[in-house]
């Protein structure tokens, strides 16, 4: 609730001088004409009809003044507001009782002058003195001591609330309206009557009295007028300062409106904003919360720039969620990807083993077979074998694998040509008889020999077909070796150059084999660390969508109670 501005027992008092002064005056005007003998004996009820009705306009203007300063409702009970008519009674025999004495002294001391010669003027001016300072102090004093114990009660001095200026009142400005002018007119009549009547002396003393009757009038509606303006500019200054001094602009209620159009003016100006500035900090919580779909009223610069920067904090979330969705998406096909290649490469681990195992099975073989060479070398001097060397350059695993594939290709016909040799050596064994049994044994362990290199062969050649599924078609097995057909010498040292080119061959695919295990060795590890490296940017994915998702983009279901409030502490 906005902060009325507080007022004191003083401030109540002046503004009740300034609501009274035309009472007082009228009744000063009939109290010295009765105190200077300017009434005859048989005119005292006629003023006396006259003076008793100003008097209970006078009592009821001050308790209307009171009731409408004081709020029930600031911890004052009902009870004691009804005590008001009976404290004022007593204001009001307090203020007279001050009064009468005085203006009969001064009176009866004006006339004495008279006698002396003095101006009478003079003591018409001491009589108005009189009355500007006895009743107003009367008055003053009598508020004061009647308000303190409503302050006591309230326990506090604040509680005691200006709840609307006396002087836009429509009723107190209405008496005020009716009664000044009514004072006059009556204190012109009885100098009419006066002049009529009695000297010219009397005849100034009456139009000076009524004169400054009227000025005095004016100026106590412009000191009314003014009291009545400072306490709505009181309040439009305190509520300024709170909204730069108080973060809460919800508890700061609108201002009243007034019944002056330059008030009204700077009253609406501060209400709206208010009202902008509310709009402003519950739009900005709102974006502090998550809620980006937040909409708000209002013009101006600050507005709009709110506006624009909220769209552009919408539209950077939106692409957030499109990078974060894209990143999920991106990081699970790299796992399914690299889930995948670890399941290849364990099938090639596997594979390269089981090469290994049939290369070393091989290279055994092929030193049997020289010994066996060798000895029919010494017995017979007729077995020359020769071939070229196998091409291999091989530097990525599809030609490691095409190296493979053209390895075995050459055993393949290794084991062909060593089958046929075989079978010449039978055919020569047999025809040297006797002599040529050893050499028969021999042929037959090589063909057998052949037939087991066949199978190892087309055993590993599976093998390494399935490995080079992405690569090149097998490379052309080179074709090395010169048929020796000439006798069995030359068929031997054919058949232990084949053997000697076959036990190269051997080991040289023996140690490529061993490079490709530790690529895919190698390969296997980068596997791990980019499944693991592929788990966490899932992971922040997550989060990231997570911290987006705490942004509400979608219109709110009731924009109304979202970030269209009512206006500054409530509906206005």
């Amino acid at each position: 609730m906005a902060e009325s501005h507080k007022i004191e027992p003083g401030a109540i008092a002046r503004h009740a001088r300034a609501l009274l002064l035309p009472f007082d005056l009228a009744s000063t005007s009939l109290l010295t004409a009765s105190w200077l003998g300017m009434l005859e004996v048989d005119e005292l009820p006629t003023v006396a009809l006259i003076f008793i009705p100003l008097l209970a306009a006078r009592t009821t203007a001050l308790q209307l003044h009171l009731s409408r300063a004081l709020s029930p409702r600031e911890g004052l009970e009902l009870e004691t507001l009804a005590q008001l008519p009976r404290r004022h009674a007593q204001l009001h025999a307090l203020a007279w009782l001050i009064y009468i004495p005085l203006g009969t002294a001064l009176c009866v001391a004006i006339n004495d002058a008279a006698e002396l010669g003095v101006a009478g003027p003079l003591a018409m001016v001491l009589v108005l003195l009189a009355t500007c300072t006895s009743v107003p102090l009367a008055v003053s004093l009598g508020l004061r001591a009647l308000l303190r114990p409503l302050y006591t009660q309230a326990g506090d001095p604040g509680a005691l609330r200006s709840r609307m200026v006396l002087a836009h009142e429509p009723t107190t400005r209405s008496l005020l309206a009716a009664l000044g002018p009514l004072s006059l007119m009556f204190a012109v009549a009885w100098c009419a009557r006066v002049g009529a009547q009695r000297d010219l002396m009397w005849f100034w003393l009456t139009a000076g009295s009524a004169l400054a009757t009227s000025l005095l009038w004016t100026m106590g509606g412009a000191l009314a007028r003014s009291h009545a303006r400072r306490a709505p500019l009181q309040q439009i200054r305190l509520t300024l300062e709170r909204i730069v001094e108080v973060g809460d602009l919800s508890a700061i209620e609108a201002l009243p409106p007034t019944h002056d159009e330059e008030l009204d003016a700077l009253t609406r100006a501060v209400n709206g904003l208010l009202a902008d500035l509310s709009h402003l900090v519950l739009a900005a919580r709102t974006i502090a919360s998550g809620q980006l779909s937040v909409t708000f009223p209002g013009r101006g610069e600050l507005t709009e720039s709110l506006r624009a920067m909220i769209d552009e904090i919408r539209l950077v979330v939106e692409r957030m969620r499109q990078t974060a969705a894209g990143l999920a998406k991106a990081a699970t096909e790299i796992q399914d990807a690299t889930h995948h290649q670890e399941h290849v490469t364990d099938q090639q681990a596997s594979s390269m083993h089981t090469i290994e195992q049939a290369m070393g099975s091989l290279a055994r073989s092929a030193e049997h077979v020289s010994g066996a060479v060798s000895e029919v070398s010494a017995n017979t001097e007729s077995i020359l074998a020769t071939t070229d060397a196998l091409d291999k350059h091989i530097a990525e695993l599809d030609l490691h694998c095409q190296g493979i594939t053209k390895l075995l290709e050459n055993i393949r016909e290794v084991a062909a040509r060593s089958d046929l040799l075989a079978l010449n050596g039978a055919l020569e064994a047999n025809r040297a008889g006797e002599a040529g049994r050893g050499f028969a044994i021999v042929s037959t362990e090589m063909r057998q020999l052949a037939e087991r290199v066949t199978g190892t062969v087309a055993d590993v050649r599976r093998l390494v077909n399935a490995i080079s599924k992405a690569s090149a078609d097998a490379v052309n097995m080179i074709s090395l070796g010169h048929f020796l057909a000439e006798g069995t010498t030359k068929a031997a040292q054919e058949i232990a150059g084949e053997l000697r080119q076959q036990s190269s061959d051997t080991s040289s695919v023996s140690q490529s084999t061993s490079e490709l295990a530790r690529s895919i060795t190698q390969t296997s590890a980068s596997t791990t660390q980019t499944r693991t490296a592929a788990a966490e940017l899932q992971r922040q994915a997550e989060r990231l969508d997570q911290l987006i998702h705490r942004f509400e983009l979608r219109p709110p279901s009731q924009p109304s109670e979202r970030a269209q409030p009512d206006g500054p502490g409530g509906p206005t």
